[in-house]
């Protein structure tokens, strides 16, 4: 995410990958940056986050 200023906010993840068994493995992820930010934004990011980790096999 970058802000009005161009500051760069930025989270890790490792992308959640779904076998056809249904097991899993990955999804793991860090806030980074948004640690510091309030908790709206850690909410939006996870939300973010959740839409776009999942790799389905």
């Amino acid at each position: 995410m970058v802000n009005k200023e161009n500051k760069t906010y930025r989270l890790e993840a490792e992308q959640l990958l779904v076998f056809p068994d249904k097991s899993t493995d990955g999804g793991a992820y860090d806030l980074k940056d948004f640690k510091h930010l309030s908790k709206a934004y850690q909410d939006y990011a996870i939300e973010y986050l959740m839409k776009n980790d999942r790799f389905e096999y």
